[in-house]
C-alpha cells in the first residue's frame, strides 16, 4: 500500500517536529542554567563526588584503586601502569592484565581496583602481589566469598575478592595494603577471537564512558543495580596520566594475509609465516579500546574448523563454519521499511554525534525505491520524522536530510520509549515489508534489562540491529540487544571507518539471513546468520562426531552443507568457554524473567556451572587470604582522590549524574517553581510553532 502524499502533508509534520524538539532543547538548556545557578547561590562550587559512599565503592570502569578513609568513605589513589600480555592460539586468547599500583600514604589501606574486559572474557584467575606476598584466589559462592573476605580484613590479614558487576565489568578488593608499598593485580581470562566478514578480531577494553542513570523524584536511582556504574572522570585542564603497555604473541594456525591495529601504532615481528609477535610502538592512554585484525587467504568454499578438548572423560568443541558469501546474494530483493533510532543525548557530544549522522544519512541515502522510512531521534525525550514510516522519495529523503542536519548531542539518554515507539509504529501493510529497526548509539546507559525486556516484548516480525559509536561503547548492551532482536551488531570507532563499516553493515541488512540453524550431532542455540558472519560456538558432546551436517532456511529455500571434520585441532581452555557461553544463556534468561523462583532456579544452576569450572559469575567470586596477620594494630587508613580519562573524542558532561536529594522545603519549593516555568515557556513555545 502506498501513502497518499497529497493527503499528507509532510512539510507541515516536519515542520511541527522540528520546532517542537528545538523549542524542547532550548527549554531544558534554560532550566539547566536555572538550576545551576540556583544550586550554586545555596551551596557554593559543588565537587561532584569528591568522596565515594560504602555504596558507590566500585562505580569506576576502568582499572583504578580506591582506599577506605576513617569517615567509612573512598577515594581514588593514581595507578601508575597498566600492562596486557595477550596468548593467541587460532581462536582462543589467553590474556594477562597486570596493573601496579602505589599506596603514597604511611598508613594501612584497604583498595578497591575496577576495571572492564571483553564483554564474552571467561575471568578465572587472579593474584595480588604485595612486597613479597602473592595471594592466589579461590572461587566460592558470592556471599561465602565476601564473608570470608570481611573476616579477613577484620583480623588485619592481606586479603583480595574479585567480583563481577556486569558482564563486562569486574571489581577487586585488596585490605592491609602496607605504608607506602607498591601492589600488583593480575587478572587473567581467556575469550574466543572474534570472526566476522572475513576477519579475526580481539579487543581489550581500556575505558567506559560515563552512563546515563535515571533517577526518582526523591534523587534514589530507580535501578539499585545502577549504584555500581557512577563515575568521576578527569578535568580537561589538568589531565590524568594512565599508561598501558601491550605485547601480543599470535599464532593463527594459517598463514596470516594481513594484521593492523584499527586504533593505536603497532610493531610486529614475523617469527613464521603463521605467527607473529606484536607490541605498542609506544606506551598509549587508557581513554580509548584497543583492536587487532587479521585475515587468512580468501576462499570461497565452507570454511571449516573444529578444535576439541577433554578434560574429566567429556568432550568439548570449539566449531567455527562460515557459508559462502555467494549463499546470501539473491536478484529478488524484498521491499524494506527501515525505522532509525538515533542517540544525540550528551553522551554523544563531540565526535561521536558526527559519526553517527554521517552513518545514518549514509544509510537513508541507501533506501531504494519503494523501500519507506522514519527516522526517531531521541535525548530526554525522543522525537519522530514521520509519525509512521513513509516511502523513500524525492520529498521525504529531502525532509530526512532536513531533520538529520539539525540533530544536536544534548540531554539524558531515555532509550525506552524511542525503542518502544520503532517497534510498534507500524502500518497495517507493515507486515508486507522486510521490517528492520536500527539504534545508534554509544550504549551509555543503566536500563539495559528494561531495554532487553522491551526488545523481546515488543519484536515481532522485526530485526532489531544495533550500530555502536565511539572510542569506547557499551558493547555487552549492544551486541545483546541485536542478540535479543534477531540482528547483528557493528562498530563505528572513528569518522575514517564510517564508510567501510557501514559497507559491511548494508551487505549484511539487504541481503537475506540464515535462520533456523541446526547441526546434526550437536546441541546448539545458534543465532540468524548474515552475510559474513559464522557459526561459532562451544559444545560438550559424549564424543566429537566425525560427520556434521549444518541446515538452515535462507529466505524461500533450505540449505543444506555437510561438514567434514576429520581435520580436528587439540587447543586448551575450550571447557572454559563452553562454561562461559552457557552462563551467558542463562543469564539471558535471567534479565527476561519476572518470576523470582524462575531466578532462583537459574542462579543454582549458573553458580554450580561458576564452581565446577572456577570462573567469576553474577553469583561466585574469587577470594585470596594470607594466613599470616601483617597489619597487627588494624589501623584504617585514607588517601588522595584522583580521576579517570575522559574517552577519546567526547566531552565531558552531567546528564548521567544522578543528582542527589535533599530534604530543604526551601529547594522543594524552588524546583516546583522552576518545573511550572519551564512548562510554561515550553507551552508558549509550542504555541508559537503551531502559528508557523
Amino acid at each position: 500500500m502506498q501513502v497518499d502524499l497529497e493527503n499528507i502533508n509532510l512539510k507541515k509534520e516536519f515542520k511541527e517536529n522540528v520546532a517542537k524538539k528545538m523549542s524542547r532543547k532550548a527549554s531544558n538548556k534554560i532550566l539547566i542554567v536555572l538550576n545551576i545557578l540556583v544550586i550554586f547561590t545555596l551551596f557554593g562550587t559543588i565537587k561532584a563526588f569528591a568522596n565515594l559512599t560504602n555504596e558507590q565503592y566500585n562505580q569506576i570502569t576502568n582499572g583504578e584503586i580506591f582506599y577506605k578513609n576513617t569517615k567509612g568513605t573512598y577515594s581514588k589513589a593514581l595507578g601508575l601502569n597498566t600492562k596486557v600480555s595477550m596468548n593467541i592460539t587460532g581462536v582462543i586468547n589467553r590474556v594477562q592484565v597486570t596493573q601496579t599500583f602505589k599506596n603514597p600514604d604511611n598508613i594501612w589501606t584497604e583498595g578497591i581496583y575496577l576495571f572492564p574486559l571483553p564483554e564474552n572474557a571467561a575471568v578465572d584467575g587472579m593474584k595480588m602481589i604485595i612486597g613479597q606476598t602473592i595471594i592466589e584466589g579461590e572461587i566460592k559462592e558470592k556471599v561465602e566469598a565476601k564473608k570470608i573476605y570481611e573476616q579477613a580484613k577484620k583480623d588485619g590479614k592481606k586479603a583480595s575478592l574479585v567480583e563481577q558487576q556486569r558482564p563486562n565489568l569486574f571489581t577487586a578488593k585488596v585490605a592491609n595494603i602496607p605504608p607506602n608499598g607498591e601492589i600488583t593485580i593480575q587478572i587473567e581470562y581467556q575469550q574466543k577471537v572474534a570472526y566476522d566478514n572475513e576477519e579475526f578480531a580481539v579487543s581489550f577494553p581500556m575505558v567506559a564512558a560515563q552512563r546515563y542513570l535515571q533517577a526518582n523524584a526523591n534523587g534514589s536511582l530507580q535501578n539499585q543495580a545502577n549504584q555500581n556504574i557512577i563515575q568521576t572522570v578527569e578535568d580537561k585542564s589538568n589531565p590524568v596520566d594512565r599508561p598501558v603497555d601491550m605485547n601480543i604473541s599470535l599464532k593463527a594456525g594459517f598463514e596470516i594475509a594481513d594484521i593492523k591495529s584499527m586504533y593505536h601504532k603497532i610493531k610486529t615481528t614475523n617469527v613464521d609465516a603463521q605467527s607473529v609477535d606484536i607490541s605498542l610502538e609506544k606506551a598509549i592512554q587508557a581513554n580509548r579500546d584497543f583492536k587487532l585484525t587479521w585475515k587468512a587467504k580468501k576462499t570461497k568454499e565452507t570454511q571449516t574448523k573444529l578444535y576439541t578438548q577433554k578434560v574429566n572423560d567429556r568432550e568439548f568443541g570449539l566449531l567455527m563454519i562460515t557459508p559462502p558469501n555467494d549463499l546470501y546474494k539473491t536478484e529478488i530483493q524484498q521491499q524494506r521499511e527501515v525505522i532509525f533510532i538515533i542517540d544525540s543525548s550528551g553522551s554523544m557530544s563531540g565526535t561521536s554525534i558526527n559519526q553517527a549522522t554521517l552513518a545514518l544519512e549514509m544509510a537513508v541515502n541507501r533506501l531504494k525505491k519503494g523501500d519507506r522510512f522514519n527516522i526517531i531521534d531521541y535525548d530526554s525525550n525522543y522525537n519522530p520524522l514521520f509519525r509512521t514510516a513513509q516511502p523513500i522519495n524525492n520529498l521525504t529523503s529531502s525532509l530526512g536530510k532536513k531533520f538529520i542536519d539539525r540533530i544536536t548531542a544534548d540531554g539524558g539518554t531515555e532509550a525506552l520509549a524511542p525503542i518502544e515507539y520503532a517497534l510498534q509504529s507500524t502500518n497495517d501493510d507493515s507486515n508486507e515489508y522486510l521490517r528492520q529497526v536500527i539504534f545508534i548509539t554509544d550504549g551509555q546507559l543503566g536500563s539495559e534489562q528494561e531495554i532487553f525486556k522491551t526488545i523481546q516484548a515488543n519484536l515481532k516480525t522485526s530485526k532489531f540491529f544495533t550500530i555502536a559509536i565511539g572510542s569506547a561503547p557499551n558493547k555487552f548492551f549492544l551486541k545483546k540487544a541485536a542478540k535479543f532482536g534477531r540482528g547483528t551488531f557493528a562498530h563505528i570507532g572513528n569518522e575514517s571507518e564510517v564508510t567501510k563499516q557501514m559497507s559491511i553493515f548494508f551487505k549484511k541488512i539487504e541481503n537475506p539471513s540464515l535462520t533456523d540453524i541446526t547441526i546434526d550431532g550437536v546441541a546448539l542455540d545458534i543465532s540468524d546468520l548474515y552475510y559474513g558472519e559464522s557459526v561459532y560456538y562451544s559444545f560438550e558432546a559424549k564424543e566429537i562426531p566425525s560427520n556434521l551436517t549444518l541446515k538452515a532456511n535462507n529466505k524461500d529455500r533450505v540449505f543444506y552443507q555437510k561438514i567434514d571434520v576429520s581435520n580436528v585441532q587439540k587447543a586448551s581452555g575450550i571447557d572454559k568457554l563452553w562454561a562461559k557461553e552457557s552462563i551467558d544463556k542463562l543469564m539471558s534468561a535471567y534479565y527476561l524473567t519476572y518470576d523470582e523462583d524462575k531466578k532462583e532456579k537459574i542462579k543454582s544452576f549458573v553458580t554450580s556451572i561458576g564452581l565446577t569450572h572456577s570462573l567469576v559469575t553474577n553469583f561466585t567470586s574469587l577470594v585470596a587470604v594470607d594466613k599470616t596477620p601483617s597489619n597487627i594494630k588494624k589501623q584504617i587508613n585514607q588517601s588522595k582522590n584522583v580521576q579517570t580519562k575522559i574517552p577519546q573524542g567526547s566531552k565531558l558532561y552531567d546528564a548521567n549524574i544522578p543528582q542527589t536529594a535533599t530534604n530543604s522545603e526551601l529547594l522543594f519549593m524552588i524546583g516546583v517553581l522552576l518545573l511550572v516555568l519551564g512548562a510554561i515557556f515550553y507551552k508558549l513555545e509550542e504555541s508559537k510553532n503551531e502559528e508557523v
